[in-house]
């Protein structure tokens, strides 16, 4: 019976080009040229050694058709295994790939402050700026500018028969827990933020909470936060105004009433 010859029927791996290596229709080569790695196949009906793939970005059509190509790097080198939930990307260049972020983020620090002395602010002037924290602060260190500090802060006030406007909020220090009227207002909505013209004693409690993206904040640097108050009017507000029912925060003891209270929760990106 004859014996038909069928050639190759499968494409053939030869690996890296080798000039002196004789090539064969549906051969496979890597090659770098001006940079890019690529993957050739070997078209011609003839062997032959010494056929260059591509000179300059320019495929040696007698002999090879490129395959697939990218920037040097990708193909030959790959990457090394990376670390727990990072993804591959490409990068900024658009040249290459890198392991990159998520998007995830997981906490990486917890800070709290509670202050349950009470303080009557009965300046004129509508001040912007009443230390009512009893110099307690919450800190934070960013690790990179893709960091997130999740701010929530209260305060319970009180103010009498009369028409006043007032709101507390965060202010912000780097490297110095001595925080000052000149220093960064974080979440200030204004003297008139809660205000009451009831000729009645008033009670409330005012509650915010904020993400801070630390874009612009330096890296290593800890940074300082205390609640601050302001007021419009010339009459007495009362800050950090104490209840007896009021529940602690942690623990107990006159700190922990829930009068005066910050915490900041700080998120990294995982990388």
């Amino acid at each position: 019976m004859a014996t038909i010859d069928l050639g190759k029927v499968a494409l053939v791996w030869k690996g890296t080009y080798a000039a002196g290596t004789t090539y064969e229709s549906k051969d496979v080569v890597q090659f770098t040229d001006s940079g890019e790695v690529s993957s050739y196949i070997y078209v011609n009906a003839s062997g032959a050694s010494g056929q260059t793939p591509s000179t300059g970005g320019t495929v040696n059509t007698t002999y090879w058709n490129k395959m697939a190509g990218g920037a040097a790097g990708i193909w030959a080198s790959g990457l090394a295994m990376g670390s727990a939930g990072q993804i591959v990307k490409v990068n900024s260049g658009g040249n290459a790939l890198e392991f990159g972020s998520s998007g995830t983020y997981s906490v990486h620090a917890f800070d709290q402050y509670a202050n349950s002395a009470g303080m009557t602010d009965s300046q004129s002037g509508n001040p912007d700026y009443i230390d009512i924290s009893g110099g307690k602060t919450v800190s934070f260190t960013p690790t990179s500018t893709d960091d997130i500090i999740y701010f929530s802060h209260l305060c319970s006030v009180q103010w009498g028969n009369y028409s006043q406007g007032c709101d507390v909020y965060l202010m912000m220090k780097a490297g110095s827990a001595s925080i000052g009227s000149g220093d960064q207002k974080l979440n200030y909505s204004g003297q008139h933020a809660v205000y009451t013209n009831t000729l009645t004693d008033n009670y409330s409690v005012i509650s915010k909470a904020f993400y801070m993206p630390c874009t612009g904040l330096t890296v290593g640097t800890t940074y300082y936060v205390e609640q601050a108050a302001g007021k419009h009017g010339a009459n007495a507000v009362q800050f950090n105004v104490n209840s007896s029912a009021a529940s602690s925060v942690i623990g107990s003891g006159a700190d922990n009433l829930r009068s005066h209270y910050v915490s900041a929760i700080h998120y990294k990106k995982q990388t």
